[in-house]
């Protein structure tokens, strides 16, 4: 895996309100990415496609607002895929999360 790939999807996670490593971490506990890319794609996939795919079904909706391809008129195909994604998850027994980074933020003590 390149530097490039873990580079983009650093800064998409910025882009979509992530600001630490801890909003990742809540965003995604509970999820079994094993099992998310197994019902997505029918067998195991590599390290960033599994965070891929358990970051969408612990966002559901609100990682295909905030994704930057979403709205980008050359890539109209993903949208359409993760769209089916998000049904293959909820038929395999995986319910889509709502996740939103900047209402699961601890406040600061102060």
């Amino acid at each position: 895996m390149s530097d490039w790939a873990y580079g983009w999807n650093a800064r998409q996670l910025l882009r979509m309100g992530f600001q630490t490593i801890g909003d990742v971490e809540r965003c995604i506990e509970g999820y079994d990415d094993d099992k998310i890319t197994r019902i997505i794609w029918g067998g195991r996939q590599g390290q960033l496609q599994r965070f891929e795919d358990t970051m969408l079904a612990s966002m559901g909706r609100n990682y295909l607002d905030r994704h930057g391809w979403s709205h980008d008129p050359s890539t109209p195909w993903w949208r359409i895929n993760r769209e089916e994604f998000l049904r293959r998850l909820k038929e395999g027994g995986v319910e889509p999360g709502h996740f939103v980074p900047e209402e699961h933020r601890p406040s600061s003590v102060g």
